[in-house]
């Protein structure tokens, strides 16, 4: 551990602590301060996600009227608010105020709470100042926003600090860098917990993007299969593509998320029969006792159980045999479960209806949402990843229509392998409800510019070693742009909302850049050439079994054939080809 870590320049990590804490409703109770006709409503937030709303704030919500210019009137109507949630159990509060005059009393009462309570007081309480954050117009997205950051930070901070120290402690040159869901990554402390939020997805999509480049594909739907869901994503013209405000558990966010669609299809789903119809999901089995042929206590069967089955797993082979799968445990569970309720005649044709199953839905999913971005299948490329997501990649891709599958390098941890790709980066953002007059924006732009060029320098990069790029959203549409110099002209004749992210970046050597290559060409033995009985349309049947670590790049072959490496299989239907190529398996019909 010393010797390698004595090798590592810099560690750039993805966690899904943020998400796992919002799934398990664990965080600080948060006290809110709002405008007094807001305290029922929240801005409209109650009705719109009553459940989230009740676990973080509850009734901790106190009231405030626009007060007098006298900063003795401001101090007291400030105490006396936050000592109202101090008595409620507020262990954190946010301040989040409507209009010019929310805005203006943010401002007065952040410096004014600072001296009155000043940090290194025992009794002071974290206060978050709802426009820190983002100046958002729109109260309900910036109070939500405030909300979801209090809630989390105090044990995300703590988490991270403790291994940030951690590899410090072991001499590693760089700080521990976050990577967050805006596609950059930064140091813990100019990390906000917010941002953590769908950051290992965007991971997954920053390499798909990549990836999407040395293919020439310009669309790409991509199938990240965990053990309890699969997350679909988009990438265009070599960007992955967010929406511009994000949501989490029905919250409005200020900020962007990933154009992500969950699935409840995983691995380790629970499968279950309901009305004379395979349901899977959204229940996992989990690690722990996990799919019942892992031998730990699972009696309910999952995908894992039926790939098992189906011959597309090797009992002996699993996670490079890091565990051993007992086939005798997947048939009873399959049969118990899926064959008798449905009235099959034996496991194996319970394992195949529990494998359509999974096909089927993904495939209408991805269907779905080509419908929706109006893509055409023939031109786009889905690219599989994540423990499950080669398995049935082209049986799900025909179902949609699609005619390329990619297997990437590092298929298994391509999400983590995707945060190499993330830029050391600061990002901030200007919203206004309607077209701002030039002169407006371009204040808010230096604004923004100050702040992420402060936040850089932080960083230990100076501002000769950046790279500006800029996405003005107008007209419901985007724009990049590296300057300010014809933001001008984009804002005449605009309408509706305008968004405008400024970034800064380090900017990248060629010696620094990540590279996806599967390995040099003409390495590798060719396949092992061996045969496995597997379920193929439902019956058994003997086909080739290709070992992916013993083929080389420029090889090839027609399915149906099995590809299987040790941390992932991937079964190929007749009709379909597939070649190594540097870029990982491509698979084509």
């Amino acid at each position: 551990e010393a010797e390698l870590l004595r090798r590592v320049g810099e560690v750039r990590y993805s966690t899904t602590a943020g998400t796992n804490a919002l799934l398990v409703r664990k965080g600080v109770r948060v006290g809110l301060v709002v405008d007094r006709d807001a305290v029922a409503g929240l801005y409209g937030l109650r009705s719109r996600a009553p459940e989230m709303i009740d676990t973080i704030v509850s009734a901790r919500v106190a009231g405030l009227e626009p007060c007098g210019e006298s900063s003795e009137e401001l101090d007291r109507v400030l105490l006396a608010a936050i000592r109202e949630l101090l008595n409620k159990g507020a262990q954190s509060i946010v301040v989040s105020l409507p209009g010019a005059w929310g805005a203006e009393l943010e401002r007065q009462a952040k410096s004014r709470y600072m001296k009155l309570m000043p940090g290194h007081l025992l009794g002071s309480v974290p206060v978050l100042f709802s426009r820190e954050l983002c100046a958002d117009p729109d109260d309900a997205r910036r109070t939500a926003t405030g909300l979801l950051n209090a809630f989390l930070h105090h044990d995300m901070a703590a988490f991270l600090y403790h291994a940030d120290n951690w590899l410090r402690e072991r001499h590693v040159e760089q700080p521990l860098r976050i990577m967050r869901n805006d596609q950059g990554c930064g140091r813990v402390a100019k990390t906000t917990a917010v941002k953590t939020l769908d950051s290992g997805p965007m991971g997954g999509l920053l390499g798909a993007a990549a990836l999407s480049r040395r293919i020439g594909a310009a669309r790409v739907v991509t199938m990240d299969v965990g053990g309890t869901s699969t997350d679909f994503g988009l990438v265009e013209n070599h960007r992955p593509l967010t929406e511009l405000f994000g949501n989490v558990h029905e919250l409005p966010l200020s900020f962007s998320l990933p154009a992500l669609r969950t699935a409840a299809l995983g691995g380790g789903s629970i499968v279950r029969v309901r009305n004379g119809r395979v349901q899977i999901g959204p229940e996992s089995a989990g690690a722990l006792p996990g799919p019942a042929c892992f031998g730990r206590g699972g009696q309910e069967p999952t995908l894992t159980d039926a790939a098992l089955l189906a011959g597309y797993l090797q009992a002996q082979g699993f996670a490079a045999g890091a565990l051993s799968l007992q086939e005798n445990l997947a048939e009873r569970a399959i049969l118990e479960h899926v064959a008798k309720p449905l009235g099959l005649r034996d496991a194996r044709a319970g394992a195949w209806a529990v494998l359509e199953a999974f096909s089927l839905r993904a495939g209408e999913t991805i269907g779905a949402i080509l419908k929706h971005r109006q893509w055409k299948p023939e031109e786009v490329a889905l690219v599989c990843y994540g423990g499950s997501g080669p398995l049935l990649a082209c049986i799900a891709a025909a179902h949609a229509g699609i005619l390329n599958v990619v297997i990437p390098p590092h298929s298994s941890n391509f999400s983590a392998m995707g945060v190499a790709f993330s830029e050391l980066a600061h990002e901030y953002r200007w919203i206004a409800d309607s077209v701002p007059a030039v002169g407006g924006a371009s204040r808010a732009l230096e604004t923004l510019r100050e702040r992420a060029t402060r936040d850089m320098f932080g960083e230990g990069v100076g501002s000769n070693e950046t790279t500006v790029s800029i996405r003005l959203h107008t007209n419901g549409s985007d724009r990049y742009l590296d300057s300010a110099e014809n933001l001008a002209g984009l804002l005449e004749g605009a309408s509706g909302t305008t968004v405008l992210d400024y970034r800064l970046a380090k900017r990248a050597s060629a010696e620094t850049k990540p590279h996806l290559v599967q390995r040099p060409r003409g390495a590798g033995a060719g396949g092992s050439g061996t045969q496995r009985e597997v379920l193929v349309a439902g019956e058994r049947r003997s086909v080739a079994m290709v070992a992916a670590d013993g083929v080389c790049v420029g090889d090839s072959g027609a399915g149906p054939c099995l590809l299987e490496s040790p941390y992932w299989s991937a079964m190929v239907p007749g009709g379909w080809q597939w070649t190594l190529s540097e870029d990982g398996f491509r698979l084509a019909r």
